[in-house]
């Protein structure tokens, strides 16, 4: 098994502890799900971010039958398990925990300046040093300034509203929304997006990253005030 693979199965097992011991709680709305998961992970508090993620949800209410006739060609490696069988829950569970803590990871490598998505090659010393010394708890001084709904001209449409309305049933919940947040690190400031889902009256993150805005995800992309509004029309 190589060493990618076995770091992939780490990176699973340890997030799915994290999930175990926290669960998700849900916030009475998309703003407060993403501030608080935004302040965990500034605090490295890993357990308090998972609060914020909707892997207990989704785990537990996804509609295999519904995504798989809906779809034009379902494979069932690709798509969450059918909930009828409490392993499937469980590896529903984990596998929900693994992609949202990788996409948690990438997030915190943008913000500390580690490239994401460089060109493959051969790290040189002055890359691992680098690497090594970019220290998580710079991210105490990470803010939110702002956080909007993107790409109004189209999201607020009727047709986007039941698309909206139809994925949050996939995922067994009663709507689906999207934000983007406007960060501070020093000087600097950064984009990241957000799709959420509302179970009952409360919200929840689906994945970190919008499907309204070019360019988002993984992790959080450098910006500017000006950059950041054209991002909402």
């Amino acid at each position: 098994m190589s060493s990618c693979r076995l770091a992939s199965i780490a990176v699973i097992l340890l997030a799915f502890a994290a999930c175990a011991r926290s669960g998700s709680k849900g916030f009475d709305t998309p703003e407060a799900a993403i501030a608080h998961y935004t302040k965990s992970i500034a605090a490295a508090d890993l357990d308090a971010a998972m609060q914020a993620l909707a892997v207990d949800e989704i785990a537990a209410r996804y509609d295999f039958p519904a995504v798989a006739r809906w779809l034009p060609v379902a494979q069932p490696a690709t798509l969450y398990a059918p909930t009828n069988h409490d392993v499937y829950v469980r590896l529903n569970k984990l596998r929900l925990a693994g992609e949202l803590s990788n996409a948690t990871r990438m997030i915190m490598y943008s913000l500390l300046g580690i490239e994401i998505e460089a060109p493959a090659r051969h790290a040189t010393d002055a890359d691992i040093a680098a690497f090594m010394t970019a220290d998580p708890s710079r991210l105490r001084a990470l803010k939110v300034v702002r956080i909007d709904q993107p790409g109004k001209a189209v999201v607020n449409t009727p047709e986007m509203i039941a698309m909206h309305k139809r994925h949050a049933a996939f995922h067994g919940a009663d709507d689906q929304t999207e934000r983007i947040a406007l960060y501070q690190l020093g000087d600097q400031h950064y984009w990241g997006g957000f799709q959420l889902l509302r179970y009952g009256k409360r919200w929840v993150i689906s994945q970190l990253f919008s499907a309204f805005v070019a360019g988002s995800g993984p992790g959080v992309g450098k910006t500017t005030a000006a950059e950041y509004e054209e991002k909402l029309k």
